[in-house]
């Protein structure tokens, strides 16, 4: 951006967009749950903060004592980036070094990614099975209905049968974006 054309009211505008920006980024970086770091999260979170207190300063950034305010708050906005800069540079060097140093050479992010993947499949392996043992149930179970409670009973069975097929359908259609992502 060239300094000619910066001008003090843009700044709020600004900051908002740097603010989504880095919560995005955030969001992404705390899908590593070996890096949950509350001192990034709050440092990132401090951005929104500063972009919803600068909104209601809108049109007195022209004046000496809103300059003044862009000026002290442009020095916690660094002291707060240095933290960012350095907690980041932790992760890289955490994320590059393997996890298993005498077994296996994988790193940090892909071990969380494959971690992740892995989950899924456990979760649709259990569905599968969980449907399978419920089909069997309601062959034998569907042909009572004499009663309320025989009524009541095959329902269940039916809605479980529906719940763990879509719990299987939702891993298996996870597993790809997991992968992917």
């Amino acid at each position: 951006m060239n300094d000619d054309n910066l001008e003090p009211e843009s700044f709020p505008g600004q900051i908002a967009s740097y603010a989504e920006d880095v919560v995005t980024f955030l969001n992404c970086l705390n899908e590593f749950p070996e890096f949950t770091d509350e001192a990034v999260n709050t440092s990132m979170r401090a951005f929104e903060y500063w972009a919803l207190c600068l909104q209601e300063y809108k049109g007195q950034f022209r004046y000496p004592a809103g300059q003044h305010y862009i000026h002290d708050l442009t020095s916690e906005i660094g002291n707060r980036i240095d933290n960012i800069t350095v907690n980041l540079s932790m992760l890289i060097e955490i994320g590059i070094r393997p996890i298993y140093p005498q077994h296996f050479r994988v790193p940090m992010i892909r071990f969380a990614q494959q971690h992740a993947a892995a989950n899924l499949l456990n979760l649709s392996t259990v569905a599968t099975f969980s449907s399978a043992v419920t089909a069997t149930t309601l062959q034998f179970s569907y042909q009572l209905t004499d009663g309320v409670l025989e009524k009541a009973v095959n329902a269940f069975w039916f809605s479980l049968l529906v719940f763990s097929i879509a719990a299987a359908v939702n891993s298996l259609l996870g597993f790809p974006w997991k992968q992917a992502t």
